[in-house]
């Protein structure tokens, strides 16, 4: 039996009407139509009656009348389950948090504040640092030759660096190529404009 079914009998079991417990029902439910009503059950024999006449039963007791509803209110009934939200949408991009950083410290299209310039300027002026003092001491135990290798994070350090000072100057509203180049060039002029002075909208 379905729930619209279920709902409808449990209407006409309350005394209403079968157009009324069908126009709740369908308030409900629209598509519901009601099934063919099951035909009544035989009534059962009457038993024989005793020999000797047994006591009178005590009268049962009446049924409780069904709660009278207001008219024009809908009876109650229990709402339909709410469906499951959706899953969370994958981002648009399909990146990670590594493609954002590689793409912030090795490209020139953006712009970053004064803090990311700070933050990732010292992080990777250390890890360079820390690099070059490995390869020097390895290079110390084994073949010297192998110092030449500071020369590689050296170049990643300076290209990072024009990256991130690119992303800066164009924070700070320079848009021709000059406005680029001099900042950075003079180094005193592009430290001040990178790491001290305000965004511009």
């Amino acid at each position: 039996m379905s729930d619209a079914q279920a709902y409808y009998d449990g209407l006409i079991g309350q005394n209403y009407a079968p157009d009324q417990a069908l126009q709740f029902t369908q308030q409900h439910f629209p598509d519901f139509q009601p099934a063919a009503a099951a035909p009544a059950p035989a009534p059962a024999p009457a038993p024989e009656p005793a020999a000797a006449a047994a006591p009178a039963a005590a009268p049962p007791m009446a049924a409780e009348p069904a709660a009278a509803v207001p008219m024009g209110a809908a009876p109650m009934a229990a709402a339909p389950p709410a469906e499951a939200p959706a899953a969370a949408a994958p981002a648009a991009d399909g990146g990670d948090d590594g493609g954002g950083l590689v793409n912030m410290l090795f490209k020139f299209d953006g712009r970053i504040g004064r803090k990311q310039w700070w933050i990732c300027g010292i992080v990777t002026g250390i890890v360079v640092m820390v690099v070059n003092m490995v390869i020097q001491l390895i290079s110390g135990f084994t073949v010297d030759a192998l110092s030449y290798l500071t020369y590689i994070p050296s170049l990643a350090l300076l290209w990072i660096m024009i990256a991130l000072d690119v992303k800066r100057l164009r924070d700070r509203g320079k848009d021709s190529l000059l406005m680029f180049v001099l900042p950075i060039i003079i180094v005193p002029w592009g430290f001040i404009e990178c790491g001290f002075l305000p965004s511009k909208d």
